[in-house]
């Protein structure tokens, strides 16, 4: 699955804009969720905005960004279906890791398409649970 780097907001003098100079040199794509101008804590994220990453208003923008299509996010394998099974009726992600004996980073993208596609929803506390749709 493709990467990005999401800045949600930080100041002027923020490891989050290292990140971003860094992701910026190895073509990684920078976006950035914009926040209220007058706050100094946004200072440093809004200044991306300028410099060089995209605006991320609804979710769909961070799709179009990865180049991911709604179908490739719809599509099911055994790894997601096993995690839908082993969320249950919810799990945090130490719970996951210890149930499915994967990875934390693959099992929070798994996690991450999965809310995108409105299967899951990540409540208070990152406990993930199936949605009620």
């Amino acid at each position: 699955m493709a990467s990005a780097l999401v800045v949600v907001e930080c100041p002027e003098r923020s490891g989050a804009l290292i990140s971003a100079r860094l992701a910026s040199t190895l073509n990684c794509p920078v976006c950035v969720i914009p926040a209220d101008a007058a706050r100094w804590s946004a200072r440093g994220s809004n200044r991306l905005l300028q410099d060089q990453a995209a605006a991320l208003l609804p979710p769909e923008d961070l799709i179009d960004q990865l180049g991911c299509g709604p179908q490739q996010l719809n599509e099911v394998d055994c790894n997601i279906t096993g995690l839908l099974d082993a969320l249950g009726e919810g799990a945090n992600l130490d719970e996951l890791v210890a149930t499915l004996n994967r990875p934390a980073p693959g099992l929070l993208s798994d996690l991450v398409s999965l809310e995108l596609s409105g299967r899951v929803v990540c409540e208070s506390g990152f406990l993930w649970k199936p949605s009620q749709r």
